[in-house]
């Protein structure tokens, strides 16, 4: 009996311990708002989560000129994007989003890596750590409005500012261009989804370019602005299409993609 006992305590103990475990590994609020996994239907999203009668979101048309220049592993572009703002609020300033940012020496992703295993730390990452000569950050070399007429704009790790000479109201145009341009990062070194790989027994250079333009931050229903992203993923991008889009190779021994 008294076996039979110290058993029954033991095993509730070890049962204690387990479900407290799994509450801190896995919390799990019992006062949730359902309404934080199901948001409140309202006039801008309906319940089975379709855009309503009021749902907006604002567009951006591309013309863009690139130049793949093959010699020095750098992508030289320029584009006019039209924006529309179809949003109910007049628009003092637009937000454009330059991915490849992330790369820079100082961004926030390469100040907030974790530290390697001391065991084996690979030759990439010493270099990074120790011997970077990678940049990594977009050259803005012009931002202008139509007529020519440059426009003050805040660049903000990821994130650039343009100030509006004049306030964008409801269904208005604005039309500006961007000159760009920004050294590719060697894929095995700095990894992510773009870059180069380099081919010494074919001197030859293999290119996977993803998210290689400045674009418009996304605005929609509620969303005018993003927190600025600090690690390499996948974001949405405005309504709009690509009237053009021109590339050329300053040297014809390397291969390319260009991914939106």
């Amino acid at each position: 009996m008294l076996i039979r006992r110290l058993f029954t305590v033991a095993f509730i103990a070890m049962l204690s311990s387990f479900v407290f475990a799994q509450s801190k590994s896995k919390p799990s609020d019992k006062f949730k708002q359902l309404e934080e996994n199901l948001p409140t239907p309202n006039e801008y999203r309906t319940a089975s989560g379709a855009p309503g009668h009021r749902y907006w979101q604002n567009r951006a048309d591309y013309v863009i000129d690139v130049e793949l220049d093959d010699a020095n592993q750098r992508i030289i572009g320029k584009e006019t994007i039209t924006y529309k703002n179809v949003s109910p609020d007049t628009l003092n300033y637009i937000w454009l989003q330059i991915d490849q940012n992330i790369f820079a020496k100082d961004s926030l992703t390469q100040e907030t890596l974790t530290a390697p295993e001391l065991k084996s730390v690979p030759l990439n990452r010493i270099e990074q750590l120790v011997a970077r000569e990678y940049e990594g950050r977009v050259n803005i070399t012009s931002v202008r409005d139509a007529k020519g007429n440059a426009l003050k704009n805040t660049l903000s790790e990821t994130m650039l500012r343009i100030d509006l000479p004049t306030p964008l109201v409801t269904n208005g145009t604005f039309v500006f261009s961007v000159d760009w341009n920004y050294a590719i990062n060697d894929q095995r070194a700095y990894g992510g989804r773009t870059g180069y790989e380099f081919f010494p027994q074919d001197n030859n250079y293999l290119y996977e370019i993803a998210q290689w333009f400045p674009r418009m931050a996304y605005s929609r229903s509620h969303i005018y602005e993003r927190p600025v992203p600090s690690n390499a993923f996948a974001t949405l991008a405005s309504f709009g299409k690509f009237s053009r889009i021109f590339c050329q190779c300053a040297r014809a021994s390397g291969n390319a993609r260009l991914n939106e």
